[in-house]
């Protein structure tokens, strides 16, 4: 792909193909470059914004994440995804009320996703918020997760009261 790239270096896909080579590898600043050039050819190229902000997610660039997340959600709105990968980001950035509000909007999209559910009873109960904790862990539990995991979410309701 790098040889491919050379001879062709106005063609975001192998460049971007590169990059999830690169990924893959951990090679993130490899990837970083690579999927920056990606951008600079096809600035709404929302699958580059997505990979790029992945990338900053694992490498603790937060503020990176959610700016190449909130990018992507100007093309696609209708992805509990993105919502909950972008929350996560913001949540890591300690900005909760933005990660509360993505993930409330993960479950607009997907009332099914149990999730942004979880996330919603850890960071209501984090602020103190017992009662909206509490919904959200109850909603949890009655999703297809494991039995070992309903056990816990239970005996974190019952120290909820």
């Amino acid at each position: 792909l790098q040889g491919a790239v050379a001879i062709l270096p106005d063609n975001a896909a192998l460049r971007h193909f590169l990059a999830r080579i690169y990924i893959e590898d951990k090679r993130y600043d490899d990837a970083i470059d690579a999927l920056d050039s990606v951008l600079e050819l096809a600035p709404k190229n929302y699958d580059a914004n997505w990979d790029l902000g992945m990338v900053y997610f694992e490498t603790g660039d937060w503020a990176g994440a959610i700016s190449n997340f909130e990018e992507v959600l100007q093309y696609v709105q209708e992805n509990e995804l993105i919502f909950y990968q972008t929350a996560l980001a913001y949540e890591a950035n300690d900005e909760l009320d933005k990660a509360v509000s993505n993930h409330l909007k993960a479950i607009a999209v997907n009332d099914k996703f149990p999730l942004s559910y979880k996330r919603l009873g850890m960071l209501f109960m984090a602020r103190g918020d017992n009662d909206d904790a509490r919904e959200y862990f109850e909603e949890y539990i009655n999703f297809d997760v494991p039995q070992e995991e309903k056990d816990n979410i239970k005996k974190i309701l019952e120290r909820l009261g």
